[in-house]
């Protein structure tokens, strides 16, 4: 190169080796010298990078939002509400009841890859055929559309929604959540893929985990000469069944819903028990908000009861497997069958006992889905689905 006066001449065998434009102080796009450019969005009052965009036109429009931060990421959405207790990346996630998302600004004329982790499938404006379904997750389903050439994307429906993402069919996105002041909190690669991140109290990273809470990295801190002990103390499996806070319709009663938290998706440094608390309170919020939302009401399961052998004072109790408050005791008749109504469908164990009898007989538990007899002085099943479909009947002795 030469320099004349103040100007500087290059070589021309010089070549760039990338193209870099800015926004707002911070990068938006760069560009290879094999022409493959990476758009950034940034979010957090402009101070993190969100969004990572791989193979798009520095002209193309983007959008993306875990609806965490002060931005909206490209979306128009109408509400700041937010749900807390339920969600796939950063601390919260946003239902669709408050109103459709849609995009802000005009879009290139192109088609578009639309992807979302939502609780119901939602529908998304210009889509064609059917969505790829993927995993599910903590109550949500992934779902990717592919649009056809539009200029505009509206998301609607009625559930939950999160990790929403916008971007050029033939491009690829990676996004990222944060806790300001502390860090990274969560990466979604291009393949929908999270990997999520745990600080201690000091702000320290500690823990790397996969989506499933399988640990993929622990770190310790101590002062040197001392001992690095790992905290090792994580929570066993956690399974419980809820049911919603209410039926519209009166003569029906809420569904069981089933919920789990996997071993080992919550850790303490203090104790198994403080854990088990972490993973059992996150178990609770979770489970009543997915029942709420996804749970279903159905008549009640009517059990018939028959006494062919005539003895009196056995009682029939039913518990929940799931929560043991919730038992049915109802006195077994002493001869013709009668009906006992409003037994909500779920599962129990089941007991046909009476105080201090010895005497063998043939209790049994029947249905349309087979039946189990057992020959003793007490009848009893455990995990048994009461439902009219599998077991809705429950008889002493053998019809003569």
């Amino acid at each position: 190169a030469s320099v004349n006066g103040s100007g500087l001449t290059k070589d021309s065998r010089y070549k760039d080796e990338i193209t870099i434009h800015y926004r707002m102080g911070n990068i938006h796009d760069i560009t290879d010298k094999k022409g493959i450019t990476t758009i950034y969005l940034w979010d957090y009052n402009n101070d993190f990078p969100v969004a990572k965009i791989t193979g798009a036109l520095p002209t193309d429009t983007i959008a993306y939002t875990s609806f965490e931060a002060d931005g909206s990421g490209g979306w128009s959405i109408p509400v700041s509400n937010r749900t807390k207790t339920t969600y796939v990346t950063g601390s919260q996630c946003y239902s669709l009841t408050n109103g459709p998302v849609s995009t802000i600004n005009s879009l290139p004329s192109k088609q578009y890859k639309v992807t979302v982790w939502a609780r119901t499938q939602p529908t998304v404006s210009g889509a064609t055929g059917s969505p790829i379904i993927g995993r599910s997750f903590n109550g949500f389903k992934y779902y990717e559309f592919t649009t056809g050439t539009v200029t505009s994307v509206t998301i609607s429906g009625t559930g939950l929604i999160d990790e929403l993402r916008l971007y050029p069919q033939d491009a690829q996105m990676t996004t990222y959540t944060y806790e300001p002041l502390v860090g990274m909190t969560s990466q979604c690669d291009v393949n929908n893929n999270i990997t999520y991140y745990e600080y201690d109290g000091l702000g320290r990273l500690i823990t790397i985990r996969d989506m499933d809470k399988n640990i993929l990295k622990k770190f310790g801190y101590n002062y040197a000469g001392q001992k690095f002990v790992a905290n090792t103390f994580t929570n066993q499996t956690h399974i419980k069944a809820f049911t919603k806070m209410s039926c519209s319709d009166t003569s029906l009663v809420a569904v069981e819903l089933v919920d789990s938290v996997m071993a080992g998706s919550f850790f303490s440094e203090v104790s198994q028990g403080e854990a088990d608390t972490m993973a059992i309170n996150y178990l609770d919020s979770s489970g009543q908000a997915n029942a709420d939302l996804n749970g279903a009401c159905a008549e009640p399961v009517t059990l018939t009861l028959v006494n062919y052998d005539h003895i009196t004072d056995f009682t029939l109790t039913l518990t929940d497997v799931y929560d043991s408050t919730k038992t049915f005791t109802i006195p077994f008749p002493l001869d013709s069958a009668i009906t006992t109504a409003r037994i909500p469908q779920g599962r129990y164990d089941i007991l046909i006992a009476k105080p201090g009898n010895v005497d063998s007989h043939v209790f049994t538990a029947s249905g349309p889905g087979g039946s189990i007899e057992v020959n003793s002085s007490s009848g009893s099943w455990s995990n048994v689905y009461v439902n009219t479909d599998v077991f809705d009947k429950l008889t002493i002795g053998i019809p003569q």
